[in-house]
């Protein structure tokens, strides 16, 4: 058969159709800013297809990227769920009078609620360093009397920017500025603040992942730092300064039948050591006036007469018919499998995400099989470093141990050092010692 080459990899001419028909369809989805659909695009060809596909689709733009969209919302997860800290300290708890909102709360969920103790939502913090980590955690009915699942009230209060003065006590104007054109699932902004006197502005990267198979919504807003290169090309608005830190805001939901679950976490990182006023400000004020009005905010998205509700009826971007189907998947995976109530304190990755097909999975175990089928050619031939007689023509070079390796160049290759004093491993980029994570 005639062979065509496609980004690199050797395919005949149909598969070259069929690879250029999947890239289409993940393309379609990255300009949409949609990781998970990417994925799930990807995935259904990478397991169904030869051996010829599968490298010509590793070795995609669209494969790299999405791989690396994937591998940060994989980190979210673990970062919101795995737990970091043992010494969170409780700053807060924030109760929630449903009916005085407006909103009616059914019998079914009421008891499902009291998994958690009916102890509203906490607020906790811990310092590190030049950090101040927040944590809220909170369980909610699913379903408020409204259409829209309580799932689509985090989703509103953060895409509909126009709208963030309803929640934030603290930005200024008409809230975040578009830098990109507005797209449903990953965003640009400013973020222009006023507080304790000073008027600064934020370059945040927003970003949504569905993962429509397990009931699961994750958010994350990357603050950008002062020294970010992202300034140069986005330097701040007239009248504003640089916010002196970078707050990075991470967000899982767990939506069931009856609760959901979620779970919130910020970094906020200073130039040096947060003072305590700023502590004490943060954890004592801000912080829960920012969730009493985010529960004031979110229980009038879900109304037909709120100040969103032009938007969610509209939906535009299709991102509250999202909420919707997840709220209806969470629910099937509860008669499915006969989950118990997910609490938002002790819900690791596995626990709501569990075998998930993903594709940083896919390529751990494409490399892993690769290395094996490698190891077993190189033990069936001769060795280069033996004479025929099997004495050593020198001792054996020991190989770092390869954590990763990317398809093309676009993902670095990381390896471990060692240490010459010692036998902690050490970066080979920047001579950190200690666990090297992706």
């Amino acid at each position: 058969a005639d062979v065509a080459a496609v980004n690199g990899a050797a395919v005949d001419d149909a598969d070259a159709d069929a690879v250029a028909a999947v890239l289409r369809a993940c393309r379609a989805r990255l300009d949409l800013g949609d990781a998970t659909g990417a994925e799930e695009a990807l995935l259904a060809a990478l397991t169904s297809c030869g051996d010829g596909m599968v490298g010509a689709l590793r070795s995609s733009p669209e494969y790299a990227e999405t791989l690396r969209e994937v591998a940060r919302m994989e980190g979210v997860l673990q970062d919101v769920l795995g737990g970091t800290f043992s010494d969170w300290a409780l700053a807060a708890e924030v109760g929630v009078d449903y009916a005085s909102l407006g909103m009616t709360v059914d019998a079914a969920a009421a008891e499902a609620m009291q998994a958690d103790g009916g102890k509203g939502i906490k607020i906790l913090y811990a310092t590190e360093d030049r950090t101040l980590n927040l944590k809220i955690t909170g369980l909610l009915p699913t379903h408020l009397g409204c259409t829209l699942p309580a799932l689509a009230s985090f989703v509103a209060m953060y895409h509909e920017t126009a709208l963030w003065k309803q929640w934030h006590p603290i930005v200024q104007g008409s809230g975040p500025a578009e830098l990109w054109p507005r797209r449903p699932y990953h965003n640009l902004w400013h973020v222009p603040y006023r507080a304790l006197m000073q008027s600064n502005v934020e370059l945040v990267e927003e970003r949504f992942f569905f993962l429509r198979d397990q009931g699961v919504f994750v958010m994350d807003l990357d603050g950008k730092s002062p020294d970010s290169e992202l300034w140069k090309q986005y330097p701040p608005p007239k009248g504003y300064k640089v916010l002196p830190a970078a707050n990075h805001m991470k967000l899982v939901v767990a939506v069931q039948k009856h609760t959901t679950a979620f779970t919130m976490t910020t970094a906020v990182e200073g130039e040096r050591a947060i003072p305590g006023f700023i502590v004490r400000f943060i954890v004592s004020w801000l912080v829960p006036e920012v969730v009493r009005r985010m529960m004031r905010a979110g229980a009038a998205c879900l109304k037909s007469d709120g100040p969103h509700s032009d938007a969610t009826r509209a939906d535009a971007d299709g991102v509250y018919g999202e909420c919707v189907r997840l709220a209806a998947r969470g629910a099937e995976l509860d008669e499915i499998e006969g989950r118990g109530v997910l609490l938002p304190g002790s819900m690791p990755p596995e626990a709501i995400c569990g075998p998930r097909a993903s594709l940083a999975a896919f390529e751990r175990d494409y490399l892993r099989d690769k290395a094996g089928a490698d190891d077993s050619v190189a033990a069936a031939s001769p060795s280069a470093q033996t004479t025929p007689g099997g004495q050593d023509l020198e001792p054996p070079v020991e190989e770092q141990p390869r954590l990763y390796s990317a398809p093309d160049d676009a993902l670095a290759e990381v390896q471990l050092a060692e240490r010459a004093d010692d036998d902690a491993p050490q970066c080979c980029w920047c001579g950190a010692g200690g666990t090297v994570r992706l």
